[in-house]
């Protein structure tokens, strides 16, 4: 997006303008800082070792990693309980979570 404001002593007309970019960047400010599930596992800033485990196991984006329970993630190779407290903690702070297991539900 690009504004252009040319340059005026007006007050009321730079006020005005004030006023509308205002409107435009207010419902952005408000937006969490929460990935878009469709965005690749790389914007969730894990360390390689978690990173390349997800690669191999064929999680590729946010919205397949939240698809996975904690045990399907446990079950990828070089995975481990780091790894999964790393991933749970970079989806919560998105306020985003893995996928349920059955065995755990009411377990909790």
């Amino acid at each position: 997006m690009r504004i252009t404001i040319e340059a005026t002593d007006d007050v009321v007309e730079l006020t005005r303008a004030r006023e509308c970019i205002d409107a435009m960047i207010a419902p952005l400010a408000s937006r969490p800082a929460a990935v878009e599930a469709s965005a690749r596992i790389e914007a969730l800033a894990l360390s390689a070792r978690s990173r390349n485990a997800l690669f191999v196991g064929n999680v590729m984006t946010v919205a397949d990693l939240c698809r996975c329970t904690r045990d399907d993630l446990l079950r990828l190779r070089s995975f481990g309980r780091t790894s999964l407290n790393e991933v749970t903690a970079a989806l919560a702070a998105r306020g985003l979570c893995l996928a349920t297991d059955e065995s755990e539900v009411g377990h909790e």
